[in-house]
């Protein structure tokens, strides 16, 4: 669906429509499924990938929450303090360190796969000519992958930091309002114009 079209004109309409008409509290569900059909019909089952990330990404955070969880936990339960307390925040941070390399490296690794695998195929193809099995170019790139991929790996970087919290709710909460995961530009659109009504209007 073509951001500059009838067809997405309506689809905005229907959305804003459903998102005035449910109470407060469950709005963001709105925008949340409302990204999910228009990143459907945009790129079909590349949706697949979209959700991958997402669950991939929240429970990295998760994990993350989790070792400073314990670690503070254990710090109280032995009564650490000095050297001992010291040395385990120093484990602590590296293993949350370890986890976002391996969360960040591996929403990046899927980004690159995507966007240039059909590149790199043609040019062994072009280099072999059929000195080898030529390689397939039919991997098709979702929808604003770079974006929510940049999003993720941002995400997982500030709770490496400590800039944010792990967000508990995986349909709500930080993990969307943060502006973290998106699921499409068009999310993006719809957010800022809802800005502007709050400005105007007080909606």
């Amino acid at each position: 669906m073509a951001f500059v079209s009838l067809r997405f004109i309506i689809f905005m309409i229907a959305v804003m429509v459903l998102y005035f008409t449910f109470p407060k509290k469950y709005r963001w569900f709105t925008l949340l499924v409302s990204s999910y059909v228009f990143f459907y019909l945009s790129s079909g089952y590349l949706l697949l990938i979209l959700f991958g990330t997402t669950v991939f990404t929240y429970v990295c955070g998760l994990a993350m929450d989790l070792v400073d969880k314990n670690s503070a936990k254990f710090i109280e339960k032995k009564a650490l303090a000095g050297d001992a307390k010291k040395k385990e925040k120093k484990r602590a941070k590296a293993q949350k360190k370890l986890l976002m390399v391996i969360g960040t490296l591996s929403v990046l690794a899927l980004l690159i796969y995507l966007k240039y695998f059909n590149f790199l195929a043609e040019t062994i193809n072009n280099i072999a000519k059929g000195d080898m099995v030529e390689l397939k170019t039919d991997v098709l790139l979702p929808l604003g992958i770079s974006f929510y991929t940049l999003q993720a790996m941002s995400y997982l970087i500030d709770i490496q930091r400590g800039k944010i919290k792990a967000d508990k709710n995986a349909l709500g909460g930080k993990f969307l309002d943060r502006s973290r995961i998106k699921i499409s530009k068009s999310t993006e659109l719809f957010k800022f114009f809802l800005g502007l009504l709050q400005l105007d209007f007080g909606v």
